[in-house]
């Protein structure tokens, strides 16, 4: 996942879609620094 495009997603107002691999996912925090983003598969709630 691209980290720039996941802190942009994370910062939009609205919830969107996000898949990671194939499975839809929450981004909850984004580490530009790292490249990095912490994410949670929707299919766990």
């Amino acid at each position: 996942m691209d980290a720039n495009r996941a802190q942009e997603i994370l910062e939009q107002s609205s919830m969107c879609q996000v898949t990671c691999n194939g499975e839809q996912v929450y981004i909850e925090h984004v580490d530009r620094d790292q490249g990095l983003a912490t994410i949670h598969p929707l299919s766990n709630q």
